[in-house]
């Protein structure tokens, strides 16, 4: 659910959870989970030009741990792994007459707040699946009453904010890559099809920005992003799009001797 944004407000924060609210406001509900982390992303590179990861040992079907990506391990052929798993020095031993469920809750509790201790940066953002029109869900707040789709929340922080902070001492930087950078640079193609790469970074990097020329994809990426932005209300973008991979397959049928690659993005979009 798409929620429109303050160019005053936006201007007026001045504190990072401040512009969190204006980017990633409380008790909304997303269409998919794709939407929902896809608003996480640009709300943080918005806010305070970080990032975060996907903790996929602690996500599931209806629910989804985000972490800063300092605190994820990369491992070879696998997910990464949250580091925290590896602090040898933390035990959390179960009480007597405690259940497996509340011995589990509070484990995981003591053991974020260990890693923090340790060094280890504390965002974090939980993102829930199911809820009510009534803003009795899981995430505490309501989509789009009478929406059969199931629809996705961030979870309420005891803190009363949908995320917990990156630690005042975290490094990450955030980089805008596919639908985020689509996202960012949408606006100034849209409003000015004849606008340059160079010209967009401006206005997306600008003095009142968080976010930096390093965080911008490279220019090849920035050039489809915006051709693509640019021609996706064209009447025939779709069917030109489609007459151009009959073709190109084609020509491979009829040259053996060509060597041809056609490229889409996640949506199933032409990309190069």
């Amino acid at each position: 659910m798409a929620i429109p944004l303050s160019a005053a407000a936006a201007a007026a924060a001045t504190t990072v959870a401040e512009k969190m609210k204006i980017h990633l406001p409380l008790h909304v509900g997303y269409a998919t989970r794709g939407e929902a982390t896809e608003a996480l992303h640009l709300a943080l590179l918005r806010s305070a030009g970080s990032d975060c990861k996907i903790d996929s040992g602690r996500s599931g079907k209806d629910r989804v741990t985000l972490r800063c990506p300092s605190s994820m391990k990369p491992v070879k052929g696998a997910r990464a792994k949250w580091r925290a798993l590896d602090l040898g020095d933390f035990a959390c031993p179960q009480k007597e007459g405690e259940g497996y469920i509340a011995h589990r809750n509070r484990r995981m509790v003591e053991l974020e707040e260990f890693a923090e201790s340790q060094g280890h940066c504390g965002f974090k953002a939980v993102l829930v699946r199911g809820g009510s029109c009534d803003g009795g869900g899981a995430g505490g707040g309501g989509g789009s009453c009478g929406d059969s789709e199931p629809t996705w929340y961030f979870k309420i922080m005891d803190s009363g904010l949908n995320f917990k902070m990156h630690s005042d001492d975290c490094i990450v930087v955030g980089k805008a890559t596919g639908r985020v950078a689509r996202c960012l640079v949408k606006a100034s193609a849209k409003a000015d099809p004849s606008l340059s790469c160079a010209s967009a970074i401006i206005n997306i990097t600008g003095d009142d920005s968080q976010m930096s020329i390093a965080m911008m994809p490279s220019k090849a990426s920035m050039y489809r992003a915006m051709n693509k932005i640019k021609w996706e209300g064209e009447a025939f973008y779709e069917e030109n799009w489609a007459r151009l991979e009959v073709y190109l397959r084609d020509l491979r049928k009829l040259n053996n001797n060509v060597h041809v690659v056609l490229e889409k993005d996640e949506d199933n979009h032409f990309e190069r």
